[in-house]
């Protein structure tokens, strides 16, 4: 997902999601992992529950935050997982863990969602933020996520492809161009808000809702962007 609940205006968006989960055999339990501070989770959850209210399911709430380390166990009960929006390094750390528990979870059959930071976090090489690279700026200050330059770090592993999020509406392209001209990675992808991109068990994925998909691309010596429409 490229933004948040709040940006959504698009069904198609999560109808994937939704679908997967009226497929259970069973009342699905979903973990929602929301990154609370001074109980900002319970001001935020129920705006990511109802998104996806149309399929029913149990909420197990997953609160993520300064200090708050998740146990691998988490995982372990549960048939999909939402992971919210909100500072990426902070999801970062809480979640670091349990990353293998998460991906051995999708890998057995269970289905995921990252919502913006959630969906930075997931690829292989995850961006947690930064606004500068190599001392240059290449994206909008306020995206930063309070970091400089552009840190990278091993995400959880579940898409081969790097992804920036809120891209036409932040100005984040900046960053996938400069990490794919650098050859940080041969190919990048960012997603607009309002937009969701669905991975398939063969790293393959398809593109749902109104907004844009930005795949950047290395190409020898130049950078090639492709703008993929509804």
């Amino acid at each position: 997902m490229g933004g948040g609940p709040d940006t959504v205006t698009d069904p198609s968006v999560v109808a994937p999601f939704v679908a997967w989960l009226r497929r259970a055999d069973r009342r699905p339990r979903v973990a929602y992992v929301i990154f609370d501070a001074d109980g900002s989770a319970d001001a935020y959850l129920p705006q990511y529950v109802e998104l996806l209210s149309d399929a029913e399911h149990e909420v197990v709430p997953i609160l993520a935050g300064p200090g708050r380390l998740t146990e691998p166990e988490a995982f372990t009960t549960i048939d999909a997982v939402v992971v919210a929006g909100g500072p990426t390094p902070g999801y970062y750390a809480s979640l670091r863990p349990a990353f293998d528990a998460i991906r051995r979870f999708v890998r057995d059959g269970g289905a995921y969602l990252g919502f913006s930071a959630g969906a930075m976090i997931a690829p292989q090489r995850a961006i947690l933020g930064g606004s500068r690279w190599h001392g240059v700026d290449v994206c909008p200050e306020e995206w930063s996520e309070g970091l400089d330059e552009i840190e990278i770090a091993e995400g959880i592993g579940l898409f081969p492809h790097p992804v920036e999020v809120h891209v036409a509406q932040a100005g984040t392209l900046g960053n996938l161009v400069a990490l794919a001209q650098d050859g940080v990675a041969s190919t990048l992808l960012g997603i607009d808000e309002d937009t969701s991109v669905l991975v398939e068990e063969d790293g393959t994925w398809t593109h749902h809702g109104g907004g844009a998909v930005w795949s950047v691309a290395a190409r020898d010596a130049s950078v090639s962007v492709r703008r993929h429409l509804p």
